[in-house]
């Protein structure tokens, strides 16, 4: 936020401002019932979204200017801030906010008691984006990956521990994909892997034994009850 405001310090107002207003009920802003953003959120998610980096330290290398690749910082580098501003316009445009978080309400997550993972939702939210621009998938398909997606994701505790390395490595095979098609088909190979028989018959109980009415196994329960309408 400090080299933003040196080099861009209208973004960082645009920045504050969406946080802020996730903080205070109203409408036709970024408040909603799920998270309170922080500026950590957003700079997470237009940095997964514009240079498909995962760890938060990577961007402030980035407006810096510095190439990852060749280590140099040099003025010309600068301009990844017009890339990081039309990934920073996606991340806090409020049509692409609200229908992510409508998409999680679909999943059945309607009150921040049932995120256990901000990062996780942050992390959602850039492959929400990811699909949409730049693998130019209709609205009801990425959102219907995107409940799939978090709903497991969050089930299994994906993004827990080393959450950032996880992410990093999913952003990498991402970069590699080259059609829509293949953008579902990792994320369902993905599913496969977490929601295994197994999962269901052992793992699943057991966590829900053992953490009674507590934990991502829990609130995945609850969010069950909450798209069957119970």
């Amino acid at each position: 936020m400090t080299l933003l405001s040196v080099y861009e310090p209208e973004m960082r107002s645009r920045i504050e401002k969406f946080c802020a207003d996730s903080h205070v009920p109203a409408d036709g802003t970024s408040y909603n019932h799920l998270i309170k953003t922080s500026a950590t959120h957003i700079i997470r998610a237009a940095v997964s979204l514009g240079f498909k980096r995962g760890r938060l330290r990577y961007a402030y290398q980035i407006l810096r200017g510095k190439d990852l690749k060749s280590g140099e910082t040099t003025a010309e580098t600068r301009a990844e801030f017009e890339k990081f501003g039309k990934a920073l316009d996606r991340v806090l445009d409020l049509n692409n906010w609200k229908a992510f978080l409508n998409t999680l309400g679909e999943a059945g997550y309607i009150s921040s008691s049932q995120i256990t993972s901000e990062n996780a939702l942050i992390f959602n939210y850039a492959f929400y984006l990811i699909g949409r621009y730049e693998f130019k998938m209709e609205p009801l398909a990425i959102k219907k990956l995107i409940r799939r997606w978090f709903y497991a994701s969050n089930l299994a505790a994906f993004y827990v521990g080393s959450f950032e390395s996880d992410f990093e490595k999913q952003l990498n095979e991402v970069s590699e994909l080259k059609t829509a098609e293949e953008f579902v088909a990792y994320f369902d190979r993905s599913l496969a892997a977490l929601m295994t028989d197994d999962y269901f018959s052992l793992t699943l109980p057991n966590d829900l034994n053992a953490n009674e009415a507590t934990g991502p196994s829990w609130h995945g329960f609850v969010a069950a009850q909450v798209v069957l309408g119970y």
